[in-house]
């Protein structure tokens, strides 16, 4: 039986007012023709957070009608972008980041459960990632603000890293609440709201009684395979390619589970021989330099695979690949080299790999 194969990318940051700012990778549907359920598929997709989102699942007897499926997935994505968006000012972390208190805010359990895990990845990864990297991000461009910094040696780099640090962010879960240790504090969750997005609409999708399914949200996906049905998915890692070029590198098979991946060869910009990737360093405050092209990751959540990937792209491929075998998670690293492109899965991500 011959499975569903998606091309996956990563991260073309879009400044759409009201939208995060998050990827918009390209997935193309390479068809399933000879599949017998091709039949019985149920397909739907839209726009959201800056980017699109896509929904496909294999039908069962006991699902909801297709119509209140679809509604109540935007229904649950415009409620995350109403609680977690940098460029609604009404949001419910802009209201957070515009405080000037450093008392305990009351927030959603959904907000506080977002913040929780990020603090944890932050921890985990020793500050590779951070959600309070946003003054950052702004400098450089790839957030809400205009670009104001347009090299790693500018001075404003470092007056902005004194705003930045998990540390400075607490989080409680009973009741919903966090506290910022500087009024200044700016939190960026765009690096893990995108899959716990995909979480969300994934577990919507279980309430309403689907069984077999494949939520995608600018290529940040989550799976879930029926018991009665022998198909996994199947998804094809992106090349890194600079261009328009856009090509299958390696396909994987995934049955229950989350990926994502994170890549510096999409959104950048070049000046005075600089090449400046979107994905900066929150201990350096610049854009990383490394010859990591790519990292994919397998996780139980699409927020945990979204916010690791990152992380191992920060950290470069021989820091990423040692702390992914050290924490036992399934990561896929493609490296540049001068004869070309070449591949470092984790152990644990080879019994994903076909072929």
């Amino acid at each position: 039986m011959n499975s569903s194969t998606y091309s996956l990318s990563r991260r073309a940051v879009l400044r759409h007012a009201g939208r995060f700012a998050v990827a918009a990778p390209f997935l193309t549907v390479l068809g399933c023709s000879e599949d017998p359920l091709v039949g019985t598929r149920l397909s739907f997709s839209g726009l959201t957070m800056g980017t699109y989102y896509r929904v496909t699942i294999i039908r069962s007897r006991s699902m909801s009608e297709p119509h209140r499926i679809q509604t109540g997935v935007e229904r649950v994505l415009e409620t995350i972008n109403w609680q977690l968006s940098t460029y609604r000012p009404e949001s419910e972390l802009s209201k957070i980041n515009a405080s000037p208190e450093t008392v305990w805010l009351e927030v959603s359990p959904e907000v506080a459960h977002v913040v929780t895990k990020a603090l944890e990845i932050s921890r985990l990864s020793s500050g590779t990632f951070d959600a309070t990297i946003a003054p950052l991000i702004n400098l450089w461009g790839f957030g809400p603000d205009k670009q104001s910094v347009y090299s790693h040696k500018d001075k404003r780099i470092t007056e902005a890293l004194g705003k930045i640090g998990h540390h400075l962010l607490e989080v409680k879960e009973a009741p919903a609440a966090i506290r910022k240790s500087r009024p200044d504090l700016h939190v960026d969750l765009s690096g893990i709201g995108k899959g716990s997005a995909v979480d969300k609409v994934a577990d919507h999708l279980a309430r309403a009684g689907a069984e077999h399914f494949l939520v995608d949200i600018g290529g940040d996906m989550r799976a879930r395979r029926a018991s009665s049905i022998e198909a996994t998915w199947r998804i094809g890692i992106e090349r890194p390619s600079i261009g328009s070029s856009r090509t299958v590198h390696r396909v994987i098979n995934v049955g229950d589970g989350a990926l994502a991946t994170s890549g510096n060869y999409r959104n950048f910009f070049k000046t005075a021989g600089f090449h400046y990737s979107h994905i900066i360093d929150p201990r350096t405050g610049a854009p990383v330099n490394h010859d990591l092209a790519s990292v994919t990751v397998i996780a139980p959540t699409a927020e945990e695979a979204d916010a690791w990937s990152t992380a191992f792209m920060v950290c470069g491929p021989d820091a990423g690949l040692e702390l992914a075998e050290r924490l036992g998670i399934p990561a896929f690293f493609i490296i540049r080299t001068k004869s070309g492109l070449v591949d470092q899965p984790s152990s644990e991500f080879r019994r994903f790999l076909i072929g």
